[in-house]
């Protein structure tokens, strides 16, 4: 039988260490992209965010259960005003909107609009009955209409 040399040399083993280094932080940086991706293109939140920034200018609506707008409320950094508008189909029915919270950007505080009166083709909610408002939009703005939480602003002015 031949007499085989199993030595191995220094640079050998150095060569494998620094080749099997590479190839494990390639196929990291491979998993990590791709778990990225599917988080952009999955992610209701990065989605909203990233399709509401429009140069400072920052969008919220109100829903009711059926996903109809009732209002919305546009916060416009540059020049640093807010406007609340009825977005229902317009009608002849009166639709009544109480304590909407807005943050007026000028003063630098929360305040409380007691009441916004639209005309819809529909009555859309009926707060007796304890119908709920919900909010679509950037989902900081969303927060601070939900608890009244002032971050969003806070870091935006």
């Amino acid at each position: 039988m031949a007499n085989i040399d199993w030595s191995v040399d220094k640079y050998e083993i150095l060569v494998f260490i620094t080749m099997f280094a590479i190839l494990l932080i390639v196929i990291t940086i491979l998993h990590y992209n791709s778990v990225q991706q599917k988080i952009i293109k999955n992610s209701r939140c990065y989605l909203a965010k990233h399709k509401t920034n429009n140069n400072g200018t920052y969008a919220v609506d109100a829903l009711n259960i059926n996903n109809k707008k009732l209002y919305s409320v546009i916060y416009d950094f540059n020049s640093k005003n807010f406007n609340l508008n009825c977005s229902c189909q317009s009608g002849d029915v009166i639709n009544k909107f109480y304590n909407i919270p807005v943050y007026d950007l000028r003063a630098k505080k929360p305040e409380i609009v007691d009441e916004k009166i639209c005309q819809c083709d529909s009555y859309l909610l009926n707060i007796k009955d304890g119908e709920k408002i919900y909010y679509s939009g950037d989902p900081q703005l969303v927060n601070y209409m939900n608890t009244g939480d002032t971050i969003f602003f806070d870091q935006n002015l």
